[in-house]
């Protein structure tokens, strides 16, 4: 249970990593019963490329992340509250290679969620199993997306053959395994960017167990929210102030860029 940021032609995002009443800062210890405890990442991305930072710290606690510089026309930031179906001891869980945001070249990713199967899923990494570094289920979704996204050359054609390709890996799991896991993951939603583009993708399957938001409690867990600013376009896992914002939809892809200096946001249907 993880809470994700991400934004694309905001001049500073200062405000929603540490500011706003529902910052991403505010959001890591405002459930004490759902603390973000096991480690942080930002990547900022201007001109020069990608900046990456990532932390073992809890984010309520390190020090490091008052000071990280959130002026960059793409920022994408995590806090981690781990998942572990692999039933890991907690000093691996935590281990550095864990912490996303995950990168491949120019494609900087991070999820929210839990994938059950990651083990059974392995086998459909192909070449791509050998990039995997960690233990952490999110990495294998990072992997298998970027895999497809190699052969397809489209996000939303790429994710859809992602999810088919879990279902297709849920066929084969026993079925007593099948009847305690229930499904293949809780929660497919990330946000992630080529550089060029932000695109967010929101797949909760309708989720009603999970309990409410962290800050506000006034909308199920796993959803994604967005918002014109400036210009520029945030993303989050849940709303960060009492303004306006829109949800995008279970099983939409959000794709957003800037052109000619106006934010163009599209969304389209990947489930």
């Amino acid at each position: 249970m993880c809470r994700l940021f991400a934004s694309i032609g905001i001049d500073n995002a200062d405000e929603f990593l540490r500011e706003k009443e529902c910052s991403l800062l505010a959001q890591s210890d405002s459930d004490t019963k759902h603390l973000q405890q096991d480690g942080w990442g930002v990547a900022a991305h201007s001109g020069g490329g990608w900046r990456v930072i990532r932390s073992t710290t809890p984010v309520f606690s390190d020090p490091q992340f008052p000071e990280i510089e959130a002026k960059a026309e793409i920022i994408i930031a995590h806090i981690r509250r781990a998942s572990n179906p692999l039933g890991l001891p907690i000093e691996e869980l935590r281990a550095p290679e864990n912490i996303q945001p995950y990168r491949f070249g120019n494609i900087v990713f991070a999820h929210n969620g839990t994938i059950k199967i990651p083990e059974e899923m392995r086998p459909y990494l192909g070449d791509f199993a050998g990039m995997v570094q960690g233990k952490n289920d999110s990495e294998i979704y990072f992997w298998l997306l970027i895999k497809n996204l190699e052969s397809e050359r489209d996000v939303g054609k790429a994710v859809l053959k992602t999810v088919a390709d879990m279902n297709d890996a849920w066929e084969g799991v026993p079925e007593e395994k099948k009847e305690r896991l229930k499904a293949p993951y809780r929660g497919l939603n990330f946000v992630m960017s080529d550089g060029k583009n932000l695109y967010a993708y929101c797949r909760h399957d309708g989720v009603k167990d999970a309990g409410p938001t962290l800050c506000y409690k006034n909308a199920p867990y796993y959803r994604m929210v967005y918002r014109e600013e400036n210009r520029g376009l945030v993303v989050a896992s849940e709303r960060m102030d009492n303004g306006e914002w829109k949800e995008i939809g279970d099983g939409d892809l959000l794709t957003a860029r800037i052109k000619n200096g106006e934010i163009k946001v599209s969304t389209e249907e990947a489930r």
